[in-house]
C-alpha cells in the first residue's frame, strides 16, 4: 500500500524506502570537491544557455545599441561582454593592462557599439560569439587571463540591482557575464 513513498532520515543521510529492511545510501552528489565543482559547472552552464536562449536576448542587446549616451554602468557592462567574446577594438580605451576604465567614455561606446552585430547571418553576430566563449576561453592568447580578469573587475564593481537600474538589459548581460566568468573559474579548476 505504501510502495514507492521515500522516508528520509535526515540525521544518518540515508533514504529508507518503506517496507525494506536495509536501508540504502544515496549517492551524495556533494561527497566531494569535484563533484560539488561538477555539479556548479553544469548549473553554470545551464543557466547560461537558458539565458542565451532566450528570444528575449537580441533584444535586450538591441536595446543596448541603440544607446547613443548610455549609463556609465551599460558601458561598463557591455565592456565586460566584449571582454569576454574576445574583442580587440576595445583594448585601446582600456590600458595596457585592461584595467583603466576611461572617464570619457564616449569614444569607447563608438568602438563597442558598432562590435556589436546583431545580424544573425554574420560570422561576428553577437549571440554566436557569446555561444563561442567557451571555446574561446580555453584558446591562450597572449593576454586571455588578463581579459577574464578585466571583465570580473568590471563587473565586480557593480551590484546586480545598480545594473539593473540603469537598464534590464544591462542587469540580464551583467548575469551573464558572472555566470561566464563562474564557469571560467570552475573549469580552471580543472575538471
Amino acid at each position: 500500500p505504501n510502495r514507492g513513498k521515500l522516508w528520509v532520515d535526515l540525521n544518518k543521510q540515508v533514504e529508507i524506502k518503506k517496507g525494506e529492511t536495509k536501508p540504502t545510501v544515496p549517492q551524495n552528489p556533494f561527497s566531494n570537491r569535484d563533484n560539488c565543482l561538477r555539479h556548479a559547472y553544469r548549473a553554470a552552464r545551464s543557466k547560461i544557455q537558458r539565458l542565451l536562449h532566450k528570444s528575449k536576448m537580441r533584444g535586450w542587446i538591441a536595446e543596448i545599441k541603440r544607446y547613443n549616451n548610455p549609463p556609465r554602468l551599460v558601458v561598463m557592462v557591455a565592456c565586460a561582454m566584449l571582454l569576454l567574446v574576445d574583442e580587440r577594438q576595445i583594448d585601446p580605451y582600456l590600458g595596457d593592462n585592461l584595467d583603466r576604465f576611461p572617464n570619457d567614455r564616449r569614444s569607447l561606446w563608438m568602438i563597442a557599439r558598432k562590435t556589436i552585430d546583431l545580424n544573425m547571418r554574420s560570422p561576428m553576430y553577437i549571440i554566436k560569439r557569446m555561444n563561442n566563449v567557451k571555446q574561446q576561453g580555453r584558446l591562450q592568447s597572449e593576454n586571455q587571463d588578463l581579459r577574464w580578469a578585466a571583465a570580473e573587475k568590471i563587473v565586480s564593481d557593480i551590484s546586480h540591482k545598480d545594473a539593473k537600474r540603469s537598464s534590464l538589459a544591462a542587469g540580464i548581460l551583467w548575469k551573464w557575464v558572472l555566470l561566464v566568468i563562474a564557469e571560467h573559474k570552475i573549469e580552471s579548476k580543472g575538471l
